[in-house]
């Protein structure tokens, strides 16, 4: 999976001490507002954003592009329906990559066990036709389940490219292909969704696809100067981050991952 940051309001500790100072600085005019320094920031933010007023932040816009997430990451990320979306079509664009498929990192070593009913009715495309391929002698067999992952996306790719020889248009074709089909997705969000969505995001309780998206995300911001202090005044990071404590109580994911986040967090933000 690749992340790019690839524009944003600058300078972003600037213009959110613009927006705040506009509420409360009585000095505030059309001609004050353009003096406004990173300085006045460093002052004024930090303890604005401390009163818990955080919609200063939704004056910085950040874009992102992101491509090689799967399908069934999208399908969580849109969920934030504040952020705004265009992701790579289905419909115009003819899946052709070959390495087209995300395999879930529980499923490159972990032994499994498939019963002979279950495969015994898959498709053998190599010659042009369709055939039912025997049933195995033995009722099981054993295999990774990477390995029977690998076979159906190469089934269901070779039945995606058969559908389309054969004429079915690309928009009806696409109905065979799985959630694990990568894609490409350009978000537009403002700091304030994007802390709340940081927040739920990287905690270790999330889906390991998205948590890597969001700490990608993350990361891409904390490389420019302006954007950085705002993670830090504004603690864009896991919710026990932001909160000070962990918000899932009893199902907090592992013994200790308070600590472990906020090593996390520190090591991106100060580095």
């Amino acid at each position: 999976m690749k992340v790019k940051l690839i524009d944003y309001i600058k300078p972003a500790d600037v213009r959110v001490a613009q927006a705040a100072l506009t509420s409360y600085w009585s000095e505030w005019s059309l001609d004050n507002v353009e003096k406004i320094s990173e300085k006045d920031a460093e002052i004024h933010v930090p303890r604005v954003l401390s009163y818990g007023h955080e919609g200063i932040l939704e004056h910085v816009v950040l874009q992102f592009a992101v491509e090689g997430c799967s399908r069934a990451c999208t399908h969580q990320l849109v969920r934030h329906r504040h952020m705004s979306f265009v992701q790579r079509s289905q419909r115009y664009i003819t899946e052709e990559e070959n390495d087209l498929f995300v395999v879930p990192p529980t499923m490159k070593s972990q032994k499994i066990r498939i019963s002979t009913e279950l495969i015994e009715k898959v498709f053998d495309l190599s010659d042009g036709h369709v055939k039912i391929v025997p049933p195995l002698d033995s009722d099981e067999t054993e295999v990774t389940a990477g390995e029977f992952y690998n076979t159906i996306t190469r089934l269901t790719m070779e039945s995606y490219k058969a559908l389309i020889a054969a004429g079915i248009p690309t928009e009806d074709a696409r109905y065979v292909l799985p959630q694990g089909t990568k894609s490409k997705i350009f978000i537009t969000t403002n700091l304030r969704e994007f802390k709340h969505f940081i927040g739920l995001r990287t905690c270790m309780r999330a889906q390991w696809e998205i948590r890597t998206l969001a700490w990608k995300m993350l990361e891409e911001v904390v490389k420019h100067d302006d954007l950085r202090k705002l993670v830090e005044w504004a603690k864009i990071g896991p919710r026990c981050i932001q909160l000070g404590y962990c918000p899932e109580k009893e199902l907090m994911p592992i013994p200790g991952c308070v600590s472990k986040m906020k090593k996390t967090f520190m090591k991106i933000v100060r580095d």
